[in-house]
């Protein structure tokens, strides 16, 4: 199943390829969010700020990217979700796009929840809002990436804790201006970074202490754990989902409502201006003209094959690298766009595999880039016959990844920028090597799993689960003494209700029955909750 649309790669093919108004004033406008905070009556601040202190003074839940189990991370629904399930508040990440808006989404790429390419500061906002979110939960189809204006909107409206993570240090001064023109400096409790000292040294920054993060080894879902906390020094936990610390502080859930109409606007189109690479990531340039196309499947078979050279040569100058660093992208979009819209042939399941097998070595952001969208696109076209290649790049990750690695206290093994989207196809690709694999993994201890790479006990978790196995194996992850395995499965199967999911957690958490559920598909791309 195909589980991205190419209408917006198809509008931003189209603006990028405008020189002037012409191009731009062809477009439709588009639905977004607001650009400024609105004023605020007297009365509706005093109740606001009261409502604050109030919430400063207790102990605070501040849930991660929103409750991404409800709605898509870093969504309006997802932070509105959080606080229907008990929290205080959220944690959201700020970018700039390419024409100076302040927006709220953790990755600087697009790839990983949306269906663009390339990265959130090399687009406009009205190209972002022409990009699929992959909506489920309480998100509508219009979901989009929110604007930071909004998002202090419905903080206000809501009467919500905010913690900000500013992507880059340059934004400071912006994100100053924003929380002084919209008055929400009450409504910030945080900043990730204390190193950005315009902010977290404004006079009109109140912090609140944290207790624990709970965010890296899902024991958020352990009520001993969260209980053994509560007394502990601080304020706020810093949580994945709130529903079991909302239960140990006696809270209920609220019945969702509607986000209001005033939170939305109409935006124009603009023309994309003309973005420098970035030293990081020098693929800009490249993916418009890769975007003005309308490739065939030929043409883009013949983007995936272009293997000149060698794939680990990391000698030569800046213009060498970066004409590798180009074909590197050349083939990560084409990979890409195959998945989405080719049907699975031996060829071509031949080409994407040599992407994963072979690691295409690059002193940039485009390391492996190919090998990434190859995995994906491997999943999207249901290649069973992929599973060996992926679990073998999973156990034995190619050794030419030392030639890249930074210190020898790192393993080589965790530079290995498959790892992740190899799990993400292997939860597509439903057969028993799969599964075994997949078994086998939870299981590892730490030391074992750290031999192949960073350990993915969660994202393991969710893509074993999501083959649908019997209650033995439901079982042996809700008794996992790892905590990441075991969190995870209780989450996964709360959300994703099944009979063998319902007797498992009957049998071993019966407490769990009682939380919220969020009644996600069986069928659940769990990219979402794959940090990328």
């Amino acid at each position: 199943m195909t589980l991205y649309n190419i209408v917006g790669i198809a509008a931003i093919g189209v603006l990028v390829a405008g020189c002037g108004t012409a191009a731009s004033a062809s477009l439709e406008p588009i639905s977004g969010y607001i650009r400024r905070v609105p004023p605020e009556s007297g009365a509706e601040r005093q109740a606001r700020l009261k409502t604050m202190a109030e919430r400063r003074a207790g102990s605070v839940i501040i849930c991660h990217r929103g409750a991404s189990a409800f709605a898509p991370e870093n969504t309006l629904e997802a932070f509105a979700a959080a606080l229907d399930q008990g929290a205080d508040g959220f944690e959201t990440d700020v970018a700039r796009t390419a024409d100076g808006v302040l927006v709220c989404t953790h990755d600087s790429y697009l790839e990983r929840v949306t269906n663009g390419f390339g990265m959130v500061a090399q687009h406009t906002y009205y190209e972002l809002l022409s990009l699929d979110l992959q909506s489920y939960g309480m998100a509508a189809p219009e979901t989009r990436i929110p604007t930071l204006a909004a998002v202090l909107e419905l903080a206000k409206q809501r009467r919500m804790l905010v913690l900000l993570d500013v992507k880059n240090p340059a934004l400071q001064d912006e994100v100053v201006s924003a929380l002084d023109a919209g008055d929400a400096w009450d409504n910030v409790m945080g900043f990730m970074d204390w190193s950005m000292t315009k902010l977290v040294k404004n006079p009109k920054f109140k912090p609140v202490g944290m207790k624990r993060s709970f965010i890296d080894d899902q024991t958020d879902m352990n009520p001993e754990v969260i209980k053994k906390q509560l007394p502990c020094p601080g304020h706020f936990l810093f949580i994945n989902d709130p529903r079991v610390a909302a239960r140990e502080l006696g809270r209920k859930p609220c019945k969702s409502v509607r986000l209001p109409k005033s939170l939305r606007e109409e935006w124009q189109a603009s023309v994309a201006p003309d973005v420098p690479d970035s030293p990081d990531w020098p693929r800009y340039s490249t993916v418009r003209s890769l975007n003005e196309s309308a490739p065939t499947t030929g043409d883009l078979l013949k983007l995936l094959a272009d293997d000149a050279g060698d794939r680990t040569d990391l000698t030569g100058g800046e213009g060498h690298q970066r004409q590798r660093a180009e074909q590197i992208t050349r083939r990560a979009w084409a990979a890409y766009r195959l998945g989405q819209t080719a049907s699975k042939t031996a060829y071509l399941v031949h080409l994407l595999e040599r992407q994963v097998k072979h690691i295409s070595l690059d002193k940039t952001g485009s390391c492996g880039f190919d090998g990434v969208m190859a995995a994906r696109a491997l999943g999207m076209l249901g290649a069973l016959e992929s599973v060996p290649v992926l679990v073998e790049s999973l156990r034995n990750p190619d050794p030419e990844l030392k030639k890249i690695a930074t210190t020898d206290q790192v393993p080589y093994s965790w530079n290995n920028p498959v790892q992740k989207a190899a799990f993400c196809a292997l939860a597509q690709l439903h057969c028993e090597a799969s599964l075994s694999f997949l078994r086998e993994y939870v299981s590892l201890s730490e030391s074992q799993a750290e031999a192949m790479g960073y350990p993915r006990f969660a994202l393991a978790t969710e893509a074993l689960l999501g083959q649908n196995p019997g209650v033995e194996d439901i079982r042996a992850v809700l008794m996992s003494p790892n905590s990441s395995v075991r969190g995870t499965g209780i989450r996964y199967c709360l959300d994703h209700q099944t009979k063998a999911g319902d007797a498992a957690l009957k049998e071993v958490v019966p407490w769990a029955l009682d939380l919220p559920r969020a009644h996600l598909p069986s069928v659940h791309p769990i990219e979402q909750h794959a940090m990328w």
